[in-house]
């Protein structure tokens, strides 16, 4: 209030630093005596320095914040791109390794089915063979049959 509460028609000007509250001119010479007094302008000038002062210290204290948000961000948006390269350099190496994988098997399949190929080729040649000479001796064995079966037929009839 403007008013004293101990003299109500004096406005209050003054300031009781020892209890802390507003006073009249006339405090100072009854329930204030022996406490240091100051004007009160000056002690709300006091004031306003001590909250201006809590201010700017809780602007840069903010702005400090701000600043490690933004610089935290960048380096979380610096990870997730670092992190999405070297993905993508995994899965190009793993594609990489399985195209050549994939290669080198096709490569040993084709490799076995022609030395399969070969060696089945090499038997059916020698079994032809084989049977070709089992075709010769088969039909030498029914010529000298028929030979000597004649031979015989003469010795009869003679």
């Amino acid at each position: 209030s403007e008013y004293c509460s101990d003299h109500p028609t004096m406005k209050v000007d003054l300031f009781c630093k020892e209890c802390g509250v507003e006073v009249c001119r006339e405090c100072p010479f009854s329930r204030h005596k022996r406490h240091k007094i100051v004007p009160l302008i000056s002690e709300e000038k006091r004031r306003l320095g001590e909250v201006t002062d809590s201010v700017a210290e809780l602007l840069e204290e903010m702005q400090r914040a701000v600043f490690g948000v933004k610089e935290m961000k960048q380096r979380v948006r610096k990870r997730k791109d670092d992190n999405i390269t070297a993905t993508r350099e995994i899965f190009a190496a793993l594609r990489k390794a399985i195209d050549k994988r994939e290669q080198k098997t096709i490569a040993d399949i084709k490799e076995g089915a022609d030395n399969s190929g070969n060696a089945l080729e090499l038997q059916l040649e020698r079994l032809v063979l084989l049977w070709s000479q089992l075709k010769s001796c088969l039909q030498l064995v029914r010529k000298t049959s028929k030979e000597k079966m004649r031979a015989e037929d003469l010795k009869k009839r003679r």
